[in-house]
């Protein structure tokens, strides 16, 4: 530091030529003389003759810029398809500002680091994904990554699993009970004090609503203070998806939103309803049945059809009718034949 100093003072006569210094003086007088008093002061004005304060940024200038960089983040990637969506998203991180992201992002810089996260985590997962969850999951693995590493080996506990129905394995009350206290110490090793591990169980209450239960004070944090999501099949606490939030990519057993946009896309541009009917079978067909991926499929068909045009509604529902008749075709068929 002294060095640099005396580099400074000794080219300072050179014309054009300005340096601009940003320190925190105290800091600065402290570190060069040990300690801050009005000669060591008087020794710091040697170095630098012109001091510019500049005023603190308050915590409300932090939030709004904080918040303006994550939905420009969003925004970036094409996340947002109307101006609603996107302004529902600037409201919810306003209103998890305080109490979940400012304590890790008191500065500038901490919430560049946090966008950067969040932007390189969002470029695979685009639309297909909780918006929300991301920024919480990425703040963690940034800012508290031992909390993250717990998190992440703990799928069944936080998420639930998957029913046996769906493949998962059985898990007995008194198994549950062990891997939830174990998840409860680990995250107490992963945590410095009551404070951080009441700050980290307030940002899983929000991720994961099962979380409550597992500890043991469900009345702490109610349904009411948890932020609604926009669509709740793309959250982290669903056991299909809570492998794309750690692996950025989306579990096969989706069907994804590029691949119902392609799918929409295709049946729209076909040309009687005859055909659209087969598409839409053979769509259908290609996925097991009691898949995730065929519900998944089949719950996008039917938000769709709430919202679409009379046309493409009216298409849509022929087809389902028409697969339906087809299978009682079958089975009527198959009795006639003694199958």
């Amino acid at each position: 530091m002294l060095f640099r100093s005396k580099v400074i003072r000794g080219i300072s006569e050179l014309q054009n030529l300005s340096f601009v210094c940003a320190a925190e003086r105290e800091t600065l007088v402290q570190t060069i003389k040990g300690n801050l008093t009005d000669k060591s002061n008087l020794y710091f004005e040697k170095f630098f003759p012109v001091a510019i304060p500049i005023p603190k940024i308050g915590e409300r200038d932090l939030q709004n810029a904080g918040t303006e960089r994550l939905v420009r983040t969003f925004e970036n990637r094409a996340w947002f398809e109307t101006e609603a969506e996107k302004e529902s998203f600037r409201k919810k991180i306003n209103d998890l500002w305080s109490d979940r992201i400012a304590p890790s992002c008191p500065t500038l810089r901490a919430i560049g680091l946090l966008a950067n996260d969040v932007s390189d985590a969002a470029a695979p997962l685009r639309r297909e994904v909780d918006p929300l969850d991301l920024v919480l999951i990425e703040l963690l693995r940034r800012f508290k990554p031992s909390v993250y590493e717990v998190i992440a080996r703990n799928s069944v506990v936080l998420t639930g699993g998957d029913s046996w129905l769906r493949g998962g394995s059985y898990l007995s009350d008194t198994q549950k009970k062990v891997l939830e206290d174990r998840l409860i110490k680990d995250l107490e090793a992963a945590t410095d004090g009551d404070a951080q591990m009441d700050y980290v169980k307030g940002i899983l209450n929000e991720m994961f609503p099962k979380f409550a239960g597992i500890d043991g004070r469900k009345s702490w944090f109610s349904d009411r203070d948890r932020t609604k999501r926009d669509d709740e099949e793309k959250r982290i606490c669903k056991p299909e998806m809570f492998p794309a939030y750690f692996r950025y990519e989306l579990p096969t057993a989706i069907y994804s939103s590029v691949e119902f946009e392609a799918f929409v896309r295709h049946f729209t541009e076909l040309p009687d309803d005859d055909q659209r009917r087969r598409f839409f079978i053979d769509e259908l067909r290609s996925m097991e049945k009691g898949s995730v991926k065929r519900d998944d499929f089949l719950k996008k068909v039917s938000d769709v059809v709430e919202t679409a045009e009379l046309s493409l509604g009216r298409a849509w529902t022929l087809a389902a009718i028409g697969n339906l008749l087809d299978r009682k075709s079958t089975r009527l068929n198959s009795s006639h034949l003694g199958i």
